[in-house]
């Protein structure tokens, strides 16, 4: 690690939370974060939780820990670009409400297409994801409040793209429940 006096590490670990939220649309908390400059630019975030506004107090995805690494030649034209971001155990639940329309948190949904592309907004500054024993648990409501719960585990989920912004390769492999147990699903697409 190289040595950043800490008014400076602070202010830097601010920045980038603040072009993460920027990016994403999304408020960003977390508990503990640390910035390596050497070799590369490293942020690690630990109990990172996403939420769907500033006002909302149910978090859209909660991250046990998230690794970025920056690119260091856009900094200096005041851009964040990452190499590559490491997402350990997310947890996301996504919810069918009763009228038919899905949502994150919670949140009332909206159709609206800016509203629904901002988590893969994500995809346009960072070029490699690798997101590891993640948990999507999806309720429906549609039949009434109590709902059907299925949680999909993510053993590992591998995005690659070789341009920003053009194509990318998407692998990701985990577990779904069925009648007797859990069923391994594994799929790759470009």
């Amino acid at each position: 690690d190289a040595v950043m006096p800490l008014p400076v590490r602070s202010a830097t670990v601010t920045a980038l939370l603040e072009q993460i939220e920027q990016r994403t649309g999304h408020r960003v908390t977390v508990e503990e974060s640390h910035l390596r400059v050497f070799p590369s630019i490293r942020l690690e975030l630990r109990g990172a939780a996403f939420h769907h506004s500033a006002a909302s107090t149910t978090p859209l995805m909660i991250v046990d820990r998230m690794e970025i690494a920056v690119q260091w030649l856009p900094l200096f034209e005041g851009r964040v670009l990452a190499k590559e971001l490491i997402i350990d155990r997310p947890r996301l639940t996504i919810r069918r409400q009763q009228n038919g329309n899905w949502s994150m948190d919670g949140a009332k949904s909206s159709s609206s297409s800016a509203d629904l592309n901002q988590p893969l907004a994500i995809l346009q500054f960072v070029r490699n994801i690798l997101v590891v024993e993640g948990t999507v648990t999806l309720i429906d409501e549609s039949d009434g409040p109590s709902g059907t719960t299925i949680q999909i585990t993510v053993t590992q989920g591998l995005l690659t793209s070789d341009v920003t912004g053009r194509q990318a390769r998407l692998h990701i492999s985990g577990e779904v429940p069925q009648a007797r147990g859990r069923a391994a699903f594994n799929w790759e697409g470009s």
